[in-house]
């Protein structure tokens, strides 16, 4: 009996030896890592509904749009609407150094403020309004930034952006289509030309146009929408969100029309994002479950003042628009009050 208790003793090292490698499998070295190292699970992503964009249909998982009179209807001719607690930032272009109240400009001699331009079929909205031309030849009308954390020191993760529009009458992109002002968070790193969100490096929710008469637009109007560099785009360039949902998603050449956009971020957990647009107080576009941003520190930094022809493409011949009446808010702001 003494004789098998060494035997099993003695043999118990060999089958030690045969059997390790089968027991410190990587599965094995894998828990006993994790049992040293707790780690809390990753914090999981939740989608919500998007939203039906097609008229006719409800809205699915997010707030209803702000509909009705804004907080411009309080104050008439946009007198006053400075004062009001809600709104951020006011540009009329009246005073003489209007300018000096941006936070960046690109110097050209593509824009200036005028009274009257009766050969370009303008008509003042209220005093002075800026004259914008892409020349022919060129790209660039218009590129002027406010940017939130310069001026009022933090960046806000919701926002209305209001300006009134008239395209001239020599406007007929023909040969490629553009972008309009919007809004953004590019910090200079991402969101444009380009440069792909991934939702940590930026992003941004410029106006677009497109052809004259295309896209089911009647002869002579211009189809708008937005120019969207989010952080569920797929493909390296935007992604053209047409402003379909109303009558008001091409515009006529000498005409003023009250544009609105605003733009909710989402949370870090959902992708809740909010992008809407008002055309002349009519809702025309709405989309949720945007996702602009995975981390914290993508905010709304920047009101991004743009005129742009292309794309690469050079305007043929000198187009003209003209702006007026600019409100950056903190709710929706709607038309000009009586």
């Amino acid at each position: 009996m003494e004789l098998g208790r060494l035997l099993r003793l003695a043999l118990l090292p060999l089958l030690l030896s045969v059997l390790w490698p089968f027991l410190d499998a990587p599965a094995v070295r894998a828990a006993e890592a994790e049992s040293r190292e707790p780690r809390l699970p990753p914090t999981p992503r939740f989608k919500t509904d998007p939203i039906k964009i097609l008229r006719g249909e409800e809205s699915v998982g997010v707030p209803e749009a702000p509909r009705g009179p804004g907080l411009a209807q309080r104050y008439p001719r946009d007198r006053g609407i400075e004062r009001d607690p809600a709104v951020v930032f006011v540009e009329g272009f009246e005073a003489a150094d209007w300018l000096s109240r941006w936070s960046y400009v690109d110097p050209g001699d593509t824009y200036r403020t005028v009274a009257g331009a009766p050969a370009l079929g303008f008509e003042p909205l209220e005093g002075k309004s800026l004259q914008v031309v892409i020349a022919e030849g060129s790209n660039v009308g218009l590129n002027l930034l406010y940017k939130f954390q310069q001026e009022l020191g933090s960046e806000p993760d919701e926002i209305f952006f209001r300006y009134y529009l008239r395209l001239g009458r020599d406007w007929n992109p023909t040969v490629q289509g553009g972008k309009l002002p919007g809004i953004a968070g590019t910090y200079g790193k991402a969101g444009w030309g380009g440069r792909q969100s991934d939702g940590r490096n930026g992003w941004s929710m410029r106006g677009s146009f497109g052809l004259a008469g295309r896209q089911g637009a009647a002869p002579g109007e211009t189809p708008v929408g937005t120019y969207a560099y989010h952080a569920g785009m797929r493909s390296r360039y935007g992604d053209d969100w047409s402003w379909s949902m109303g009558d008001t998603g091409a515009l006529a050449r000498e005409r003023w029309y009250c544009i609105e956009q605003q733009v909710k971020l989402n949370s870090l957990r959902w992708d809740d994002g909010i992008m809407r647009v008002w055309i002349d107080g009519e809702l025309v576009f709405e989309r949720g479950s945007v996702r602009y941003r995975d981390v914290e520190t993508l905010k709304i930094d920047r009101i991004w003042m743009n005129v742009y022809h292309g794309g690469r493409a050079l305007s043929p011949y000198d187009q003209h628009l003209f702006i007026d009446n600019v409100v950056v808010a903190r709710r929706y702001i709607g038309p000009l009050g009586q």
